[in-house]
């Protein structure tokens, strides 16, 4: 996957920036200049640039693709999956968007009785087959990455298929070295270095672990937006969260919350990392995101009980 927007270039990574991409330390400014001397530079195919569309779907491909092809690992994938089907309804949780609230609110209902859940793995057409309803969790893009690059960096010890795959310490020495903060990483996407191929590749491709931060809408169902027009979409919004998960409430007959009853998991705003950004790191991630803000607002248009504006 070509996974670059339009006019950006990518370096070629050398046999030395792959040893440091896999944890190995900085790399030194010689890796850098060999990789920027490359001369073996890679834009979009042709028909990708300047079409957001386009881009989502071809992220999406090529997660199924190595969906398909990579080995399930059964600690990993138990009951993340949702396949085979068992309920007339799915989640598909789009990572750093509330999720996590979302699932503890649906148990507390009962929801989980009616609804499959999908997390960390694209959705197929299999997983859409004979669903009543399609619930998806979203987050303004930018501020979904963010949480995601904060989440990245702060070690999950406890979970044994996560451990030295986060923190700063394990396998994503080399990538923090090069973004020692949020707006660095978003500097850096324009860049035609070895960091800035990471960071533009961080934000597409699932071949390298980077959390949640390469998998966004665009992974999940990058491919499926037409067919989800067949079905009831429901956006949970992390900006309108109470709204949205009580409006859900309603159409199934429960109870709805109050503020105060529904809890906040995964809370990484005490990352110790900055996550403010420059004028400029917010107009350039902005910009590779615009697959991602493409999905968003196809999302929203698609659930005729959120009125936008």
């Amino acid at each position: 996957l070509a996974s670059l927007p339009a006019g950006a270039p990518v370096a070629k990574t050398t046999p030395s920036a792959e040893g440091a991409e896999r944890g190995l330390g900085k790399p030194s400014a010689q890796h850098q200049k060999s990789a920027q001397a490359s001369g073996d530079l890679a834009s979009l195919p042709a028909g990708l640039e300047g079409k957001p569309s386009a881009l989502c779907r071809a992220i999406w491909k090529e997660a199924i693709l190595r969906e398909e092809q990579s080995p399930h690992y059964a600690e990993f994938n138990h009951e993340l999956t949702s396949l085979p089907s068992e309920h007339p309804n799915i989640v598909l949780h789009v990572g750093k968007a509330a999720g996590a609230s979302m699932h503890n609110a649906f148990e507390t209902r009962g929801l989980m009785k009616v609804f499959d859940w999908l997390h960390v793995h694209p959705a197929s057409p299999e997983h859409l087959r004979n669903k009543q309803v399609i619930v998806v969790p979203l987050r303004d893009p930018i501020d979904r990455t963010i949480s995601a690059f904060r989440f990245l960096k702060t070690e999950v010890k406890k979970e044994k298929n996560k451990a030295r795959l986060t923190g700063d310490n394990g396998t994503q020495r080399g990538f923090f070295n090069c973004f020692p903060s949020v707006d660095a990483f978003a500097v850096s996407l324009d860049k035609n270095t070895l960091c800035g191929q990471r960071a533009r590749y961080a934000l597409t491709d699932p071949e390298v672990f980077r959390g949640h931060l390469n998998k966004g809408i665009c992974f999940y169902v990058g491919g499926l937006l037409e067919d989800f027009r067949r079905n009831q979409v429901r956006a949970i919004r992390s900006s309108h969260f109470t709204d949205d998960i009580n409006r859900l409430m309603k159409q199934f007959h429960k109870e709805p919350f109050r503020d105060d009853q529904l809890q906040v998991f995964h809370n990484n705003s005490k990352a110790s990392i900055s996550a403010s950004l420059s004028p400029e790191g917010r107009r350039k991630l902005e910009h590779f995101l615009r697959h991602e803000y493409y999905a968003f607002h196809e999302l929203l248009s698609m659930d005729p009980t959120i009125k936008v504006a």
